[in-house]
């Protein structure tokens, strides 16, 4: 019982300290991007549009998910980025959780980079808020006034949301790179992994005075 249970517990410590580091490259791909128009504080921009590839590296273990833009400030083009930080999406997070809702309910569907651009654009819509206005042609504004329609709809965003959504902050050469809003495939949390370590051992503890009492 006493080997079973110390193999147990070394095994876990492995697993929580392979875990406890974040992502140390993020590489990004993007097919067609359209381009769009629109003014955001008081600026126009014409710019290309559509949806990201990124696969991050987590020590030997590569995940692969799709992102969206969240910043106007920077750029972001094709290769491998530094992973500066992640901030993952709360409830209390009211502009990007609009973001991740409408990531989350309709980035699997939008297979044409129409549909992609107009997404992206409900994206930023949802960021910048009042500031934001869509100037892109028809074929593009259709989805994104259907996107927005249904966010403007949508109940309880943070119930509905159905998957794990962050902030990737990433650099290139110390360079700043635009923040992405990432659709990720959830790692466990070292202090998740702590307290199921700290139950495997009292259910060790419990076991072993049982056996004393018999």
């Amino acid at each position: 019982m006493k080997k079973l249970l110390y193999t147990g517990l070394a095994a876990l410590m492995i697993m929580v300290f392979s875990f406890s580091a974040s992502a140390t490259t993020m590489d990004v791909n993007y097919g067609s991007m359209k381009n769009v128009t629109f003014i955001n504080d008081h600026k126009f921009y014409t710019v290309g549009a559509g949806e990201f590839q990124v696969t991050f590296e987590w020590h030997e273990h590569f995940d692969f998910d799709i992102a969206y833009c969240v910043d106007l400030d920077s750029e972001i083009g094709k290769g491998t980025y530094d992973i500066d930080s992640f901030h993952y999406i709360t409830e209390a997070d009211t502009n990007y959780l609009r973001a991740a809702w409408l990531m989350d309910e309709f980035a699997s569907d939008a297979s044409s980079s129409n549909q992609q651009a107009g997404l992206q654009l409900a994206i930023w819509d949802a960021i910048y808020g009042n500031s934001f206005t869509n100037y892109s042609n028809f074929q593009i504004s259709r989805f994104y006034s259907e996107y927005t329609d249904a966010a403007d709809d949508a109940l309880n965003m943070w119930e509905s949301l159905g998957d794990t959504y962050a902030i990737a902050y990433s650099s290139f050469n110390n360079v700043k790179a635009q923040d992405l809003l990432v659709q990720m495939n959830p790692v466990p949390e070292p202090g998740t992994m702590l307290l199921l370590g700290m139950g495997i051992a009292g259910l060790g503890a419990a076991g072993r005075k049982r056996f004393r009492k018999k």
